[in-house]
C-alpha cells in the first residue's frame, strides 16, 4: 500500500512513514522510483511535528540519507559505500 502526499511543493509516494514523538525522529520509506529532496522531507515531518530533529530516508528498505538538525541548521549525512 502506498501513501500519496502532495501539495504545491511536495509530491511523492511513500510505502511507509513513521514518526516517534518521544525521539522527534521520522522515517520515510520510498521505492526506487520515488524521490524527495531534503526540503520536501523536512516539510512533511514539520507538518507532523514542528520539533522534528532527525529524518531517516530509506529507498527499497536500504538506508539512503539522514537529515538532522544541528545547532538549528539542517544537515545531510550520506552513508559511505
Amino acid at each position: 500500500m502506498a501513501i500519496l502526499f502532495g501539495d504545491v511543493d511536495v509530491k511523492f509516494m511513500a510505502s511507509a512513514i513513521e514518526y516517534s514523538y518521544a525521539g522527534s525522529i521520522g522515517q520515510l520509506h520510498l521505492d526506487d522510483e520515488n524521490y524527495i529532496d531534503k526540503d520536501g522531507a523536512i516539510k512533511i515531518f514539520q507538518d507532523i511535528d514542528p520539533n522534528v530533529g532527525t529524518i531517516a530516508v530509506y529507498v527499497d528498505n536500504v538506508f539512503d540519507v539522514l537529515y538532522s538538525k544541528v545547532q538549528g541548521d539542517w544537515m545531510s549525512f550520506i552513508p559511505k559505500e
